[in-house]
């Protein structure tokens, strides 16, 4: 499987540090990133995968316990982000 590039944020933001009650002072120490852009979207996958009451993501396994079924909604997530952040990296 190719490699996944899963650097970028969803959410980055500066870090201030000696903010001051006016906010006058303060000096920028760095980025925070945040969620993975990944994980933004896998999150957003999973939203809309649960949302579906006619999802069939889970193997029809009568023995199959809550974890399984989890556990597979969540692999499927990210097989969606994967694809999403494929996707970002085509040239049009």
């Amino acid at each position: 499987m190719p490699e996944i590039n899963d650097t970028d944020a969803a959410f980055p933001h500066p870090s201030l540090w000696g903010v001051n009650i006016d906010g006058v002072k303060c000096e920028l120490r760095g980025v925070q990133k945040g969620m993975s852009l990944r994980d933004y979207f896998a999150a957003a996958a999973l939203t809309g995968l649960l949302a579906d009451p006619t999802s069939s993501v889970a193997e029809e396994d009568e023995n199959a316990d809550a974890g399984d079924v989890q556990a597979d909604y969540a692999a499927v997530a990210y097989q969606y982000a994967d694809a999403m952040l494929k996707a970002r990296e085509r040239k049009e």
